[in-house]
């Protein structure tokens, strides 16, 4: 287990370039709030409200305006907080006594028009330099290659295999491995679905899933040869893979036993990460197309969405608190936002250190973006709220992480492929700032970096499916 926080020349360093503080505007039927909230941590903080016309001045009719602050989560009332005008602007104090989302509702008290109100979320987090982070690495039982991990919610991480068929079961509470194997080649990718979790043999082309109840295994062949890549579920219940190798999706109905071939229009595609939306829509990235698509599952419908300079090798997405969509261009070794209402697509951060390549992401308890940085044997941190990046070496040598995840805690967990071993991150808030050693096995720097996410991580044995050259060279780049 590792103990630490961040060394403190990092951290002054650090806030002289990022201050405290948060600064945002919201807009009522006929009015414009400005809040500035500083530092915006726990303890006592100055609030700083502006209030507009529509055409920017200063209506003459506010005769008062209220604050209130409040945290729903934790079942606080909201609390009034004075505000005195000064000049054009009213300022106050709150007092804030633990992390969380905090509401702010802002009433202007107007004499010869309606009241008017606003109510905002304002995050109050540590900074990174901030945080205490605990690093437990449990090793499997057997010689394995431990590869992607899905949570129950619950007390149990389920994890695939990619050098033998089966699947292996981790207790959170029992810090115990069991193992289920079937006849097979592997388990690659998986997707929990209540009772079952479904899962690729991708060299063997195959899809099937595992009866938790039961603990039976139902392989599914695919009606084509191919490589099956990544799993997604809709909403009605079929199952939707990925065929890196054909271009194309398949949708499979559990109950008719049927399969439906989606062709994307880009050829070569190369479509892996699926993900669905709150929508239903099933989202894919096209590792060879530079491009990401969604198709509608009930009409088959595929649209295809590319900024100006094709994407190089988009491997995974992942949908932010906003809706938009995060893509992790592996050859680009950068990250970008897709926002799908404005169909915009904007940089996040791009990769300074060049061997550390994104794979997956994961929120943690306070909102910042963990990611895996399979050949650097380190999890990269990002708070999208200061724009701050660290990184946390991995305590096993040759670790090859790519997949990891959250719990219901918000602590973070990752797997070792060639270390053979889970790994655990405890995230909790430092009491106060201290420097600490830092050992051989952790260390955590400031460079410049993002946010990311998943490429499709197969086996070597994949390979031998790939005819082109090319094609070749890209699905080396995702498989250990």
């Amino acid at each position: 287990m590792t103990n630490s926080s961040l060394p403190a020349s990092q951290a002054e360093q650090t806030q002289l370039q990022i201050p405290d503080g948060f600064k945002t505007f919201v807009y009522s039927e006929n009015l414009k709030f400005t809040l500035d909230v500083n530092p915006l941590k726990k303890g006592t903080n100055t609030i700083s409200v502006s209030v507009f016309d529509l055409d920017g001045n200063t209506p003459k009719d506010i005769t008062e305006l209220k604050a209130k602050i409040s945290n729903p989560q934790k079942n606080i009332a909201p609390i009034e907080l004075p505000l005195t005008k000064k000049e054009d602007r009213y300022e106050g104090t709150a007092t804030i006594g633990f992390s969380g989302k905090w509401e702010i509702e802002l009433n202007a008290i107007r004499k010869d028009n309606p009241n008017e109100s606003v109510t905002l979320s304002v995050l109050v987090k540590p900074r990174l330099s901030e945080l205490k982070t605990d690093i437990t690495e449990y090793t499997l039982p057997e010689k394995a290659a431990p590869l992607y991990p899905v949570y129950d919610g619950n007390d149990t991480i389920w994890i695939s295999d990619s050098s033998q068929a089966r699947l292996w079961k981790f207790s959170i509470s029992q810090k115990q491995f069991t193992q289920y194997k079937f006849d097979g080649k592997t388990t690659v990718f998986l997707k929990l679905d209540g009772n079952k979790i479904w899962f690729t043999d991708t060299p063997e082309g195959k899809i099937g899933y595992f009866d938790i109840q039961s603990e039976k295994f139902n392989v599914i062949d695919l009606p084509l040869k191919s490589i099956p890549i990544s799993l997604e579920k809709d909403n009605a219940g079929n199952v939707w893979v990925a065929l890196v190798d054909q271009h194309m999706l398949l949708k499979y109905d559990p109950i008719s036993k049927q399969f439906q071939q989606f062709k994307t229009p880009t050829n070569p595609s190369g479509p892996l990460a699926l993900t669905k939306d709150q929508n239903g829509m099933i989202w894919f990235a096209e590792s060879q197309g530079g491009r990401i698509g969604v198709i509608q599952p009930d009409s088959g419908k595929i649209q295809e969405f590319a900024p100006k300079e094709l994407l190089k090798e988009p491997f995974f997405l992942s949908f932010d608190k906003d809706g938009s969509i995060l893509i992790s261009e592996h050859a680009a070794l950068r990250i970008i936002r897709y926002d799908p209402y404005l169909n915009t697509f904007s940089p996040v951060v791009s990769l300074a250190d060049p061997t550390a390549l994104p794979f997956a992401i994961a929120a943690d308890k306070f909102g910042n973006v963990w990611v895996a940085q399979h050949t650097a044997d380190k999890l990269g941190i990002f708070d999208p709220q200061k724009r701050e990046f660290d990184e946390l070496i991995i305590p096993s040598q040759t670790s090859f992480t790519q997949f990891l995840l959250n719990d219901n805690s918000g602590d973070i967990w990752f797997v070792e492929q060639r270390a053979n071993k889970l790994g655990h991150v405890s995230i909790s808030e430092a009491q106060q700032i201290t420097t600490v050693p830092v050992s051989k096995g952790f260390e955590i720097r400031y460079s410049e970096m993002i946010t990311p996410i998943v490429a499709a991580g197969i086996i070597a044995t994949s390979l031998f499916f790939v005819k082109s050259v090319n094609d070749r060279r890209k699905i080396e780049q995702m498989i250990d």
